[in-house]
């Protein structure tokens, strides 16, 4: 049975099903903002791959019959996978009546062929081994017409990602030398600076520098990869617009527009709080209603959506 009011009635309840802080209200307004940049379409069933808490497929789900939310059934903090549990109890607390749990990885879904009329994915594919199969998987699942839309990572992300990194190396390093000031002379038990991390003391301080970057940034001066990726630099390079319309082409789907859903830096935020990252975005969403679909702008987003198309005809 479905309750009064939205979502923002229900966010002390829903608190525990976010996996970080301002979630609800950031991917709500980056919603809104594909909708002013896209036709979403409506019908009798809609999968999302990769639903997390299932939020985006609440807010989608009145606009079909059936909802199929798929995702890992377990969390995983390689793939960032928080699991179902998250999602059943937020279908609990807004009473979506119309959706489906499922346990899945988007490469192999447990769904007919051509029986979905809309397929969605929020920042999914980049943690996706095998992206073209997850492509395939979506072309199959679709009937000859439907229509999927995808946001990911857009290159900028990456770029932006550099002074966060290292505003966060910094941070915690600080944060280690004021455990050193506090503990001088060092406790009985051997334990000196860790340097925010843990580690053990003994050595110089630039000894103990060295081993905080190796245990927490092994891939500096160059930030960790977020996704499925093997350097920073791999990744950027994976996330330009013209590599995700080409995965999404050779799988045998037509694009019919691409734009972003957030034109502003958000992510420099990140270097302070979620709070900030969200502020951010949002003070740029309304010139995002505007120019987000324009090819300028569009590379200058930190994401890229791309609603594309089952052709009608042809082979399944």
């Amino acid at each position: 049975m479905s309750l009064p009011g939205t979502w923002r009635d229900h966010l002390a309840a829903l608190a525990a099903c976010q996996p970080w802080p301002r979630y609800y209200h950031f991917r709500a307004g980056e919603m809104e903002v594909a909708a002013a940049l896209c036709r979403l379409p409506r019908g009798e069933t809609m999968l999302e791959l990769g639903c997390g808490n299932a939020f985006h497929s609440y807010l989608l789900a009145g606009r079909f019959r059936r909802v199929i939310a798929t995702d890992l059934a377990a969390p995983d903090p390689v793939t960032h996978t928080i699991g179902l549990d998250r999602a059943r109890r937020l279908a609990e607390i807004l009473g979506v009546d119309n959706l489906r749990l499922v346990a899945a990885s988007a490469a192999a879904l447990p769904v007919a062929d051509e029986s979905v009329d809309f397929v969605f994915s929020s920042n999914v594919l980049e943690h996706v081994h095998d992206q073209a199969r997850a492509v395939a998987e979506i072309r199959r699942v679709l009937r000859p017409g439907g229509r999927c839309l995808t946001i990911v990572p857009a290159a900028m992300e990456r770029v932006y990602n550099f002074p966060v990194s290292y505003a966060a190396i910094v941070h915690g390093m600080l944060k280690g030398l004021r455990r050193h000031a506090a503990t001088d002379p060092p406790p009985s038990n051997g334990r000196g600076l860790d340097l925010g991390g843990g580690e053990a003391a003994g050595g110089s301080l630039a000894g103990r520098a060295r081993r905080f970057l190796g245990r927490h940034y092994p891939t500096f001066p160059f930030p960790k990869p977020h996704g499925e990726y093997p350097s920073s630099t791999a990744e950027m390079l994976a996330h330009r617009a013209s590599r995700w319309r080409r995965l999404f082409t050779s799988g045998g789907l037509e694009i019919e527009r691409t734009f972003t859903t957030i034109l502003a830096p958000h992510n420099l935020g990140l270097a302070f709080s979620f709070g900030t990252a969200y502020w951010i975005a949002r003070a740029g969403w309304p010139l995002t209603r505007r120019l987000g679909a324009l090819p300028g702008f569009r590379a200058l987003g930190t994401s890229f959506a791309l609603m594309a198309r089952r052709p009608a005809g042809g082979a399944a």
